[in-house]
């Protein structure tokens, strides 16, 4: 069995579940590794100390890619993405605040908040993966339009249209890394989806899920198939390449229904 090509893809759930083989194949073949999100991956430890005393090394050219990949720049306040002199300020004040005491002091607090956290409960709480109905299949196979479900950050949905389409038991949607619905399942992934049939709007399909992959698409690949199931043509904004992510929904809870309708508006 060929050996799969490295490539090191956070979003990908096997290696969120264990990526320590991943990092020894980076150690071993590709110690100094660029990602096709254009970030440089260091695993070995002098590569690393080298990198860090070296000052021509620093977040010059990091904003321009977070937002050439991701539509925005979060990280531009953050003390972790600064350089001297404005670190070392950070720094200093932040040592002065969190010292042993202070910290041992907190403990409590952030057992607490630890204890409430959803990733310290139990893992049977977790929603698992549905196979989906060959109804609910066939109006994904086709050139159904469907509505995708997100949260903004205050909590409230927020719907779009889009494309779909299905992999396994798995449905995609391509989209930019821009879009408010990319934004959204970056901090939730948590959606819902409608879909209905074109041709009787009466068979539908209600989904629940989440997103448990953000599969890069640079070259189009995945939007150009989507996009000739539904037009016939491949995609014809072809901007910002970088930006293109396929989200991946593992779907929780699903229901299909065929009302006895007959769609003749007056």
């Amino acid at each position: 069995m060929a050996t799969p090509e490295l490539e090191f893809n956070p979003y990908d759930p096997a290696f969120n579940a264990d990526p320590y083989p991943t990092y020894h194949r980076l150690r071993a073949e590709d110690p100094v590794h660029r990602t096709p999100m254009g970030f440089w991956i260091l695993t070995r430890y002098d590569d690393v100390a080298t990198v860090l005393r070296d000052a021509r090394f620093g977040r010059k050219g990091f904003d321009e890619l977070i937002r050439d990949r991701f539509g925005e720049n979060t990280f531009d306040q953050a003390m972790l993405f600064s350089d001297p002199p404005d670190h070392t300020r950070l720094r200093a004040l932040v040592n002065k605040a969190f010292t042993p005491r202070v910290i041992e002091e907190m403990r409590a607090k952030i057992q607490k908040t630890v204890d409430r956290s959803p990733s310290s409960r139990s893992t049977t709480e977790v929603p698992m993966p549905l196979q989906l109905s060959e109804e609910i299949k066939t109006l994904v196979r086709g050139a159904n339009f469907a509505h995708l479900a997100t949260l903004m950050s205050d909590g409230s949905p927020q719907v779009a249209p889009v494309w779909v389409d299905l992999e396994g038991d798995s449905i995609l949607v391509s989209t930019g890394e821009g879009s408010l619905k990319a934004k959204n399942t970056r901090r939730d992934a948590r959606v819902g989806v409608s879909i209905i049939a074109m041709d009787n709007p009466y068979r539908e399909a209600q989904l629940r899920g989440r997103i448990v992959e953000r599969r890069p698409d640079p070259d189009f690949k995945t939007m150009d198939r989507i996009s000739r199931k539904y037009t016939g043509k491949s995609f014809p904004f072809r901007d910002n390449p970088t930006q293109r992510v396929v989200l991946v929904i593992e779907v929780a809870r699903a229901r299909f229904a065929a009302l006895p309708f007959v769609h003749a508006p007056a």
